[in-house]
């Protein structure tokens, strides 16, 4: 059974990246842009849209992204409190992402993680990249890059839930620690489909199908690439025509020693498709008699 507040974590990030039914403020004529990311959206019945503009209800505690173009705002009640803006960027929506990101954290605001299959390994394409950020009045904020458009940056305003008032009420901490691992999140390659396998709620890895026309070797080198940016160095490699794999290797934070193995095959069943599996095993546990995966808290 998932809990609640997983529940919730999963429904914040959808509520901002998946097709929604909504109407405008009276009088009011949605843009283009702004309708297409709306249709991206997903399963809200009763919101607002606020088109060019900031609703009133917006939290002013929340800094804004800078040097972008604001294309409007989606507000829902129910299920969850939540505000979504839309922004246009100039630049990367990730290179923006990131400085917004420092932005909070200076503002008081506390990056965090979501548990299991949200943090760390492959990512669905329809979520893309996103980040979480929350402070001790209970609020939280993702901040999200939609792998359709390079320009396309959203920020989700989720207020504080009735009866929890601290950042470790969306995650508690026990359960965090049980899911960390040092795997980035790893995003499909430049015009890949990419949906996640059940492997990432069951062990230590992450297993996801691929479906895009660009060759094995491409896909292996973009998650060796993004592995290789997160402070992971290669190790071992091997590739046939159908399959190839890299280890790696990476000492956390805590000076614990992880392996970890990313596995890219071609699918005999269908053209353009490919599953990707990666594992990652805490060494230092291992050596001292632990199972190596998730489920072992140091």
């Amino acid at each position: 059974m998932v809990p609640n507040n997983v529940r919730a974590i999963v429904m914040v990030v959808a509520l901002a990246a998946r097709p929604v039914s909504v109407m405008a403020q009276s009088g009011q004529t949605v843009p283009m842009e702004l309708a297409q990311r709306l249709a991206d959206t997903g399963g809200v019945a009763r919101a607002q849209i606020f088109v060019g503009t900031l609703p009133p209800s917006m939290d002013s505690s929340v800094p804004l992204p800078k040097g972008v173009r604001l294309l409007g705002a989606l507000v829902e009640k129910e299920p969850l409190n939540t505000t979504s803006l839309f922004y246009d960027t100039a630049q990367s929506s990730r290179s923006v992402a990131q400085a917004y990101g420092a932005e909070l954290i200076r503002s008081g605001w506390k990056k965090t993680e979501a548990p299991g299959p949200l943090h760390g390994g492959f990512r669905e394409t329809l979520f893309g990249g996103y980040t979480m950020y929350c402070r001790d009045n209970g609020s939280m904020v993702t901040v999200l890059t939609p792998p359709k458009s390079n320009t396309d940056l959203r920020v989700a305003v989720l207020k504080k839930p009735q009866g929890q008032d601290a950042c470790e009420s969306f995650v508690p901490q026990e359960m965090l620690e049980r899911f960390r691992t040092p795997l980035p999140d790893l995003i499909a390659p430049p015009g890949a489909k990419m949906t996640m396998g059940s492997a990432g709620v069951t062990t230590g890895a992450s297993g996801a199908t691929i479906k895009t026309t660009s060759s094995l070797n491409s896909i292996l080198e973009s998650f060796s690439g993004q592995m290789r940016s997160a402070g992971w160095t290669p190790g071992a490699a091997a590739q046939t025509a159908s399959l190839g794999s890299q280890t790696f290797h990476v000492v956390d934070a805590k000076k614990q020693q992880w392996q970890a193995v990313l596995t890219i095959y071609a699918s005999d069943a269908a053209a353009n498709t490919y599953y990707a599996f990666v594992d990652a095993t805490n060494l230092t546990l291992e050596s001292k008699g632990g199972s190596g995966g998730w489920l072992s808290v140091p």
